[in-house]
């Protein structure tokens, strides 16, 4: 991986590559890359209040929906104070809100993590929720009581609720005896350090408390010919889903403060413990996303706890989350192993910011050289590996070499078939190369899946073979199974 000059400069590059690819539709775009230590690279483009001043680091904007992880933090942190059971019905502590009932009368539970995760069975809300975010508390109370409709059995289905996290607000409210805004900002934003996010555009004074200004909303109906602004509104019963303002900075100490509940070397749990946070940036709820059709490295996503997870064959896990507004497009992204992650604002709504945080992410990790993941194998491991990788670079039979096997593995496949096998791939390969131009096994390790398994590559002449083994989870780990074979390029070639 590159050292922090490196990344730094990988990133500032990346920022400049995308922005010569784009001609996004916005009065202005406000990006950063970051890192666990803070912004790494930023630019700003267009003009933030359309009057001719461009964007600078620390020009305020709202942040929509990118609100929701700080909901859900603040109510992880009242759990571990032991004032809310997240796996506990909701009707726990908002006696009026009903449960799931069956065709057959039989009630389900909706639980305080079913609203988090987005699979309370409520349905999608987006297009009404966005104008109501100024909702009184009596109204919100009101609505809950008359009874929420369900379009789904809850834990079975993910349904972007807004109204749902709203509920979340009203335990908040009613577990501590505080308005949401006071218990987040002075329990959570205040302790992590954020200094310029607010739920209410008049908690800033003038200009903003750095003095950069207040970006503000636009939307176009003839594709940036003309804007009409939109007014920011105030924040009411539902502002704790989507009425944040933040700069740029603290967002990427928020997305730090997050990704370093994966860091092995730091262990605070001072504010809210690393298991919480990483509980957040696992995916609970099955996503059937649409972006796997326009990315074919995404694998897999759900919703974690007020954040959406991401599993990337390229990049490995990502974390992000989006916000949308009349007015404003942002998302957040991250990638938890190393902290490296991107922020984009702008002042307009429908904007790609997934897409382009992305981007600016990837070319900054490729860029880096930055790995997917870190995994420290077990001792074990790397003494298995070395022992059997000694065997085949010297051209010789496992049975050198069986003690680090378990009795299955010249069971399955004899030990006679084994080796046969291994020489004739070898032999495909034009045979191997000295000991000395092999070179040690740690430059050889391709990946690993776990601390108990690796692959590496053997080098032949015409090519390479690889070879992957998978180790017991038993006190003294042994290996259970070992492959041996091409690459999937040579492979795939080799056959027809």
């Amino acid at each position: 991986m590159a050292s922090s000059e490196q990344l730094a400069q990988a990133a500032r590059h990346a920022l400049e590559d995308w922005h010569g690819r784009k001609t996004p539709i916005t009065p202005s775009v406000n990006v950063a890359v970051f890192d666990r230590s803070g912004v790494i690279a930023h630019r700003g483009w267009g003009e933030f209040q359309r009057d001719g001043r461009r964007p600078q680091l620390d020009t305020i904007y709202r942040i929509a929906s990118m609100s929701k992880s700080f909901l859900v933090a603040a109510v992880l942190l009242l759990e571990e104070r032991g004032l809310v059971d997240t796996h506990a019905p909701v009707s726990r502590y908002v006696p009026e809100f009903r449960n799931y009932v069956d065709a057959f009368g039989v009630s389900v539970p909706v639980t305080v993590q079913h609203l988090m995760s987005n699979s309370s069975g409520l349905p999608e809300d987006n297009a009404w929720g966005d104008s109501q975010l100024g909702m009184s508390r009596a109204e919100l109370a009101r609505l809950v009581s008359e009874g929420l409709r369900f379009a789904a059995i809850p834990g079975t289905l993910y349904q972007y609720s807004n109204l749902g996290f709203a509920v979340l607000g009203m335990i908040i409210e009613r577990v501590t005896g505080r308005l949401l805004p006071e218990v987040v900002e002075a329990e959570l934003l205040a302790p992590v350090g954020l200094r310029h996010t607010h739920y209410d555009y008049a908690d800033f004074p003038g200009e903003g408390e750095p003095g950069a200004g207040i970006a503000y909303g636009f939307t176009s109906f003839d594709r940036g010919t003309t804007w009409v602004r939109r007014p920011f509104g105030r924040a009411g019963a539902l502002g704790c889903v989507g009425s944040m303002y933040s700069i740029l900075p603290d967002i990427a100490r928020w997305c730090g403060w997050l990704s370093r509940a994966f860091s092995p070397d730091d262990g605070d749990d001072a504010v809210l413990s690393r298991a919480a946070r990483r509980r957040m940036q696992i995916g609970h709820t099955a996503i059937h996303d649409d972006d796997r059709v326009e990315r074919p490295t995404l694998a897999d996503a759900g919703y974690g706890l007020g954040l959406v997870v991401e599993i990337d064959r390229e990049l490995g896990r990502l974390v992000q989350h989006s916000g949308g507004l009349p007015g404003f497009s942002s998302n957040m992204r991250w990638h938890p192993d190393s902290g490296i992650g991107v922020v984009v604002f702008t002042n307009t709504n429908g904007m790609p910011t997934r897409e382009w945080t992305y981007e600016i992410l990837a070319d900054t990790m490729r860029a880096a050289d930055v790995p997917a993941q870190r995994i420290p194998l077990w001792p074990e491991t790397t003494s298995a590996a070395r022992s059997i990788d000694a065997v085949l670079c010297a051209g010789g039979s496992l049975r050198e070499c069986a003690e680090v096997f378990t009795d299955n593995v010249f069971s399955d496949i004899p030990l006679d078939q084994r080796d046969n096998a291994i020489r004739a791939l070898i032999a495909h390969q034009g045979g191997l190369v000295s000991a000395p131009d092999a070179g040690d096994l740690a430059s050889r390790v391709l990946w690993a899946p776990s601390a108990a398994g690796v692959c590496w590559r053997v080098p032949c002449r015409g090519g390479d073979l690889h070879v992957r083994i998978e180790l017991t989870e038993v006190h003294h780990p042994r290996v259970q199974r070992v492959v041996v074979e091409l690459p999937p390029a040579a492979e795939h070639a080799g056959g027809s």
